[in-house]
């Protein structure tokens, strides 16, 4: 199972990186603001830090199956009134029509439904703890297909999330 997990966020992440290029944002633009991004970034995982307990305990009530498909359209609704409010409706329908953005979208929705059923079965530091590995899986897809080069900051960035791991782990 873990196996199938790491393929299907292996092809969402190349489709979801082709898909990007393709509606003509590129992941690696000379205009980042890297500030703005790592701000973005820490509050991005304040807000998912908080899913974990309050998943787990509606877990206890709602089977799985029944849990993803509402918490993906209810995420999807907000995402969408960000997206109406920033203007940018018209470029949300240009993805729309990129194949690879909807099989993108699709293998998305499997990982989701993974996960999810992953967490109905263990406490929310568990999950927290196995979703802190994503930093790991996500420079190893980006050594296979060139867009990461392993370096010296990358390898302690790394080394400090899996020692945040295995700390988490052993105080729960």
């Amino acid at each position: 199972m873990q196996f199938m997990a790491v393929g299907i966020c292996f092809w969402r992440y190349r489709l979801a990186k082709a898909s990007f290029a393709a509606a003509g944002r590129a992941m690696n633009t000379p205009d980042r603001k890297p500030l703005i991004g790592n701000a973005a970034g820490i509050v991005c995982m304040l807000l998912w830090a908080a899913n974990f307990p309050l998943a787990v305990s509606v877990l206890k009530h709602w089977d799985a199956l029944a849990f993803a498909p509402v918490r993906l359209m209810l995420a999807g609704l907000t995402v969408l009134i960000f997206t109406a409010l920033a203007g940018q409706l018209g470029a949300a329908r240009q993805l729309l029509a990129e194949s690879r953005f909807v099989i993108a979208s699709l293998v998305f929705g499997v990982s989701a439904l993974l996960f999810i059923s992953a967490q109905a079965r263990v406490d929310a530091v568990s999950a927290a703890v196995v979703v802190s590995s994503m930093p790991i899986w996500s420079a190893l897809l980006g050594w296979l297909d060139g867009s990461e080069k392993p370096g010296l900051r990358l390898l302690v960035a790394l080394v400090l999330t899996v020692a945040g791991g295995v700390l988490t782990s052993l105080v729960s």
